[in-house]
């Protein structure tokens, strides 16, 4: 399974003293100069924290003032606070924040996902979303190429190298005739430029995570867009993607393989996760979709008989 590898990006600061406006950070989503933006927001970082620490020297250097300092310093390392003056933290928000630590370096199970992790939290990034490659390859003999959600440039102005938007999509799969889009989220990328710019057809079917029921709910509209589609576009890609291109993504299209193209349901599941590079994670998807393929081969076997 192939994973993109996070190295050293710019942060856009969202939280702490040094935190960029609201007005800021939607001034960053919006603009094409967001790594600009972003590269300023850093310098000013820098500047401030020259100034604290030049306080911080001269508070040390007063009788009255090094306890103190060298109390808030001690209280600073023995929970692991980032670098940085940490004035007026009361004790008991510090060992909160001890707390806090610990429970999210459970989920780090090395120091690439650590810091994928933080650097999440930091740019607004979904969760996951570094954690999966951009795309697949078209699943052979159907007109299906799962990825995941493409992401307007301002989301990955601290990590250019992570970049993901549409731009990149029809550079490489210019044959992409259709995106269909099952994410709940509409402020991932622009859809109106896909159709303005690109000169492809969009389809929003929002599902919510994890509940197959209401991508079962959907999966009729799923099947009608991509009929109508390839009744005129047929040497066209479609382009299917949720956030991470895998669970609401493999779901679907492989319940259109199965009932519309007579694929057996192993078949499908494993010729979508070949080509997607990663596996479909819930299994109560793929139970369903096993499920679903046996009573259409009851209903078969009956009209057989």
């Amino acid at each position: 399974m192939m994973k993109t590898a996070s190295t050293t990006c710019l942060k856009v600061p969202k939280t702490g003293p040094w935190r960029c406006s609201r007005a800021a950070r939607k001034t960053l989503q919006g603009s094409d100069g967001a790594g600009e933006m972003a590269q300023q927001c850093i310098e000013t970082l820098e500047v401030a924290q020259k100034q604290l620490d030049q306080i911080r020297l001269e508070h040390s250097e007063q009788p009255h003032a090094a306890s103190g300092s060298q109390e808030l310093s001690e209280n600073a390392s023995s929970i692991n606070l980032p670098p940085g003056i940490h004035f007026g933290v009361p004790q008991h928000e510090m060992q909160g924040r001890d707390q806090q630590k610990k429970k999210k370096k459970k989920k780090r199970l090395s120091l690439d996902s650590g810091f994928t992790y933080f650097l999440q939290l930091e740019t607004g990034l979904p969760k996951g979303w570094l954690n999966v490659t951009r795309m697949g390859i078209p699943i052979p003999n159907t007109p299906f190429l799962a990825f995941k959600t493409p992401l307007t440039a301002a989301y990955t102005a601290g990590c250019p190298h992570e970049q993901f938007d549409l731009e990149d999509l029809f550079k490489e799969h210019k044959s992409i005739g259709l995106i269909i889009d099952l994410t709940w989220k509409y402020y991932f990328y622009d859809a109106k430029r896909v159709r303005k710019e690109f000169g492809k057809e969009h389809a929003k079917i929002p599902c919510h995570g994890h509940e197959e029921a209401d991508h079962s709910k959907n999966y009729p509209n799923f099947r009608d867009t991509v009929k109508d589609f390839l009744k005129h576009g047929r040497d066209h890609l479609v382009g299917v993607h949720c956030t991470h291109g895998l669970n609401r993504t493999g779901y679907m299209v492989c319940r259109y393989l199965i009932e519309e193209l007579g694929w057996d349901a192993h078949h499908a599941i494993e010729t979508f996760e070949e080509t997607r590079g990663h596996s479909i994670e819930r299994e109560n998807y793929k139970s369903a979709l096993i499920q679903k393929h046996e009573v259409l081969n009851a209903r078969r076997r009956d009209i057989q008989d």
